[in-house]
């Protein structure tokens, strides 16, 4: 298994409660990994504010008395972190954002969420989402209401995909480095045999927590829809983090293994880390800024 080395921690920052609660967050893995974040704030253009749909492009936020006011607004809040930079473009929030989410050379996103549901979700589509879509780096997304990140509950849904297979690879290194304990769950849903599908799973499932070393892990098979399987084995449970598959890639496409990450992130009330599959992706040409921007300006 390979070490995830978290060397930059990419955090998009709208002064929100939400966003600094995965500021929070991110101080702690910075901490723990000694990496540098970059905060980025992105202003939208007034006519993103009337509901004009622009385009993903962003400018420069310009050396002037209210980019000086901003600046020291966002020092305040970065308060003693030791490897910074700050970033300010102005844009169409949503989409620079989940584009910069694919081009940065991050190894761990961390964006606060509102946890909008049902028609607030049609009216203001979530952010996190549109990142966990093109994200090349893990996305941990969470609440206003969390208090930094020191996983010691970590529940990984396990359908016994690849991709399941690389979220649980995330979810046994930090389980490894908090010291946390891991639950394994597969959500076995209501069209399969309860009998014989359910009896090669649960070995399937005990044997997967058999080969893990230095983490203590439990299982379980739980019975629903995997959704509600999810998160009623995290409440269960008292997970304080859910690591899972956000997506795969294949050659010349991005497609979702359905949307049941996009559901878990949407209805979980405890942290979410999206893990990306990991497969080699075309490497931008140097120099060139990340799509659609046509600068970042480094404020520290």
């Amino acid at each position: 298994m390979k070490n995830w080395e978290i060397r930059s921690v990419l955090v998009p920052f709208d002064f929100s409660p939400p966003s600094k609660a995965a500021l929070a967050a991110a101080k702690d893995a910075a901490s723990r990994w000694d990496a540098q974040i970059e905060l980025l704030h992105v202003r939208a253009f007034p006519a993103v504010y009337a509901g004009v749909t622009l385009a993903t492009a962003a400018v420069a936020v310009p050396d002037a008395p209210a980019a000086a006011v901003l600046r020291r607004r966002l020092d305040e809040q970065a308060a003693g972190i030791k490897k910074l930079r700050l970033h300010v473009l102005e844009g169409d929030p949503q989409g620079l954002v989940a584009r910069l989410g694919k081009d940065a050379a991050a190894d761990l996103i961390v964006m606060g969420t509102h946890g909008y549901t049902g028609i607030e979700q049609m009216l203001m589509p979530s952010i996190v989402e549109a990142v966990v879509r093109e994200a090349r780096a893990p996305v941990l997304s969470v609440h206003a209401q969390t208090r930094g990140f020191q996983p010691k509950r970590i529940l990984v849904p396990m359908n016994f995909s690849a991709h399941a297979g690389q979220a649980l690879e995330k979810a046994v290194l930090l389980a490894r480095e908090f010291e946390a304990e891991l639950h394994l769950v597969h959500v076995l849903e209501p069209w399969s045999h309860p009998t014989v599908v359910g009896d090669a799973l649960m070995r399937h499932l005990e044997e997967t927590a058999g080969s893990i070393r230095g983490v203590r892990v439990s299982t379980q098979l739980a019975s629903g829809f995997a959704v509600g399987g999810i998160l009623e084995a995290a409440a269960a449970q008292r997970s304080d983090l859910i690591v899972l598959a956000g997506h795969s890639r294949r050659v010349g496409e991005e497609w979702m293994i359905g949307t049941t990450a996009e559901r878990v992130l949407r209805h979980s009330p405890v942290p979410v880390l999206a893990v990306p599959s990991e497969v080699k992706l075309p490497k931008r040409p140097k120099g060139k800024a990340a799509s659609g921007a046509r600068g970042v300006v480094g404020l520290h």
